[in-house]
């Protein structure tokens, strides 16, 4: 199903604040919308698992090693300050014509701008500190990033579009999830 107008969400927050949770509420609620998920950061994530196979080990599902990725982010944007925005953009492009919905869940401050001017809608979720840290150990992360990194500080009311609270039940955070979803999906022609 192709709509007329494309769907952009790019989901702001720190690690552990429900950024993945959202991407799983959408697509349970919103089965018939043609959605692809895209992370900015992927490349991080390809090399995380590289060095992680080098060092035989395995890194599996969802599972960060938050010390090394925010190392990663740091250091390959000081080699190529555009590294992972190039690679976006030509996601994002071979995308927009094949589906309703783009959905970014892992846009840092820094990249704000960008994603903007590429149409994305920022949504930024909130969560208490204590909160994701407890989330981020029941994932089983290999590592707890900084969640003060630069890579993770620095968000301003006038980064994002609209702001979600995810520190109650999971419930809660699914219906305003939901709320916002409706309310924001009213604008694109799907059936």
């Amino acid at each position: 199903m192709q709509c007329f107008k494309v769907a952009k969400l790019a989901l702001l927050g720190g690690t552990g604040v429900g950024k993945d949770t959202f991407v799983q509420i959408f697509r349970k609620n919103f089965p018939r919308v043609s959605c692809q998920l895209i992370r900015l950061a992927e490349p991080l994530y390809e090399v995380q698992r590289f060095i992680y196979k080098t060092c035989s080990k395995e890194i599996l599902g969802d599972v960060q090693d938050g010390i090394l990725l925010n190392f990663l982010g740091k250091h390959m944007r000081s080699i190529n300050s555009n590294v992972l925005l190039d690679r976006f953009a030509q996601s994002v492009q071979e995308l927009e014509s094949r589906v309703d919905m783009i959905l970014c869940s892992d846009v840092r401050p820094v990249d704000v701008q960008f994603v903007k001017k590429m149409g994305f809608t920022v949504v930024y979720i909130t969560a208490d500190p204590q909160l994701t840290l407890e989330r981020r150990k029941k994932r089983g992360d290999l590592s707890l990033g900084n969640s003060g990194h630069e890579t993770e500080a620095g968000i301003s009311a006038d980064m994002y579009d609209f702001q979600i609270s995810n520190n109650t039940t999971l419930k809660d955070y699914e219906k305003s999830t939901i709320q916002f979803l409706e309310n924001f999906c009213h604008d694109f022609n799907w059936c």
